[in-house]
């Protein structure tokens, strides 16, 4: 009788597939091997329960402890602290074949963690982006860095590198950018980074006082067509004052302008449908303010707005002033039109200083006579624009 010898070929299937790193399918064992097998592998899984990835900040404050919203107002000078939390959740498994019969079974798992969070900022006057550095993890044990978690939080100095800091004397608008990034995992869990977050704040060296009306900045409408009348005196009798209006006509537009706001003036009478949009000057004794140089008065505004819609009276106390100082007086009583007053800076950083004690004579030392670049920020941004009324430091009224 001849023997049969039978070879199966379970064995060598099985030898072939725990030779690779990847598990692969097992043929059954009444399978014959052929040229035409290809190995599967295990699917890596994401875990049911979130992959979500939320960032909060930039957060911004001075280094003395003053918070620093959304288009606030920031001296010159102060240092700023800039803070971010970063926190992902989600996690995968990868899997290898094990046992008889083989089936796919767990063999790792895998967080997602926050790498850094990226902070940049935009200096006024450039669209370039600088970079600030990055905020990392820290090992709350050994202070090593960088160490990789699912919160990353700058406050929590034991477990992070810390907030960063920022300083400049550039003055206008500036604005620090944050970003997430986050580890990659072997079942690639998106998304990978976060959006971009923005906070700005306005720099200058006269921190603003505005002219508030129950929560709403008084300032005449912006518009170009039809223009701003501004009537009196008449050029022949008062030739100073008229020149003094011309004059503060004049540097407010141009002021203004350079910010993107557009109000054109002009001499001439008000009419009945120019209610908000003519002011009158005189000159005018007794004024209500026994020591005032100018005052204004029906200056009526939209509530929800702060608009100016009546036709607003600026009187002069008539004197022998000279033209540089009309010029003044004329554009400081402009400016509290266009949402200004009296801050407390030196007097050479705005043309809103004080002149109640000192009515014709320039005070010592320098001043301003004309809009200021904080003027003109401040009324673009401030009464036409959407910035804060809150400064850093915190104005005491």
């Amino acid at each position: 009788m001849r023997a049969v010898w039978t070879t199966r070929v379970f064995s060598a299937a099985v030898l072939a597939v725990v030779s690779v790193p990847l598990c692969q399918t097992l043929l059954r064992d009444d399978e014959p091997l052929s040229a035409s097998f290809t190995p599967q592998t295990c699917q890596t899984q994401i875990v049911t329960g979130g992959n979500t990835t939320t960032l909060t900040g930039p957060t911004l404050h001075t280094t003395s402890g003053c918070p620093i919203v959304n288009g606030s107002w920031v001296q010159t000078g102060e240092v700023v602290q800039v803070d971010g939390r970063a926190e992902v959740s989600g996690h995968c498994t990868t899997q290898l074949i094990f046992g008889n019969p083989a089936i796919c079974q767990p063999n790792g798992q895998y967080d997602r963690t926050v790498n850094n969070i990226a902070l940049k900022y935009f200096q006024p006057g450039n669209t370039f982006e600088f970079s600030m550095g990055q905020i990392f993890g820290k090992n709350p044990q050994t202070g090593g860095t960088p160490w990789y978690t699912q919160l990353l939080d700058s406050t929590d100095t034991a477990g992070s590198t810390g907030p960063k800091t920022y300083s400049s004397y550039l003055f206008g608008e500036h604005k620090i950018n944050a970003q997430m990034f986050v580890n990659t995992t072997p079942c690639n869990i998106t998304p990978g980074t976060s959006s971009k977050f923005t906070a700005n704040y306005y720099l200058v060296p006269c921190l603003p006082n505005f002219n508030d009306n129950n929560g709403q900045i008084t300032h005449l409408p912006e518009t170009e067509n039809p223009k701003i009348k501004i009537y009196g005196p008449d050029p022949l009798a008062h030739p100073e004052l008229y020149t003094a209006v011309g004059h503060a006509m004049g540097y407010w537009r141009a002021k203004l302008s350079g910010w993107g706001i557009h109000i054109d003036f002009q001499q001439g009478p008000c009419a009945e449908a120019d209610m908000g949009l003519c002011i009158r000057v005189a000159w005018e004794t007794p004024l209500v303010n026994s020591i005032a140089c100018a005052e204004q008065v029906n200056v009526h505004t939209d509530p929800n707005t702060g608009v100016v819609n009546t036709s607003p009276y600026i009187r002069v106390r008539p004197n022998v002033w000279s033209q540089a100082y009309l010029d003044f007086l004329m554009t400081h009583e402009l400016g509290h039109l266009l949402g200004l007053d009296s801050p407390s800076c030196t007097n050479d950083k705005t043309v809103m200083w004080e002149a109640q004690s000192q009515c014709g004579a320039f005070p010592q030392g320098a001043y301003a006579t004309q809009p200021t670049d904080s003027d003109g920020i401040e009324s673009a941004k401030g009464a036409y624009g959407s910035a804060s009324v809150a400064t850093c430091p915190i104005r005491v009224q």
